[in-house]
């Protein structure tokens, strides 16, 4: 662990697809210029551990298909550089921290299948740049929060298979970018609003 803390001029880490059993070393994402660190596909386990950052060079940070548990740290809300997110088919619990929505520049945020709950965050509406969204397979309530309509570039939101309930807004009619709405598997009830048919550019509706 402590050597690849030694590689301050490092930006790329990829280290995808093979079989490492450890923790993940805290002082990997405290590298002064690491950009992407990918660890998919992993054996990783452990809780993740993060630094609280005035600045981190860090965009692109996948830990997608480990065993990593505990909750998501609110310390990733210093990561203001990340563009890419994906904790993907982990042990994640607890709630989604509100400092996610600190992450103003982030495109693709992916929590799929894991066991978190509570509601949505509504700091959601602050990630202006979300373009894609994924909280399946997690045990997510509350509604649909209304804060998720504020983001303008938003073209892919899968929901399906939590605790979702109440109906699905009829602001949903806003979103003009998006392509695919996933609600399905959830306790919504209610009818399905008109406005949906305003969503000129939707290719996939699961509800």
């Amino acid at each position: 662990h402590d050597e690849i803390c030694d590689l301050s001029s490092i930006r790329t880490i990829s280290l995808k697809q093979n079989t490492l059993k450890s923790t993940i070393p805290s002082c990997l994402l405290t590298l002064p210029e690491l950009s992407s660190l990918l660890l998919s596909s992993n054996g990783l386990t452990g809780s993740l551990s993060l630094s609280s950052l005035n600045v981190s060079p860090l965009t692109y940070l996948d830990l997608s298909y480990n065993q990593i548990n505990g909750s998501i740290p609110s310390e990733i809300g210093g990561f203001s550089s990340l563009c890419y997110l994906s904790f993907y088919s982990n042990a994640f619990s607890g709630h989604l921290p509100s400092e996610l929505g600190t992450l103003s520049v982030l495109s693709y945020l992916s929590v799929r299948s894991n066991h978190l709950d509570g509601p949505v965050p509504r700091t959601i509406g602050s990630m202006v740049n979300l373009q894609k969204l994924y909280v399946r397979s997690n045990k997510i309530t509350g509604t649909i929060s209304s804060e998720l309509f504020e983001l303008s570039k938003l073209i892919l939101f899968d929901a399906t298979s939590n605790g979702l309930t109440g109906t699905i807004p009829t602001r949903i009619g806003v979103m003009k970018s998006l392509t695919s709405f996933a609600a399905a598997y959830n306790s919504q009830a209610g009818t399905v609003p008109a406005e949906i048919g305003l969503l000129s550019n939707i290719k996939c509706l699961y509800l």
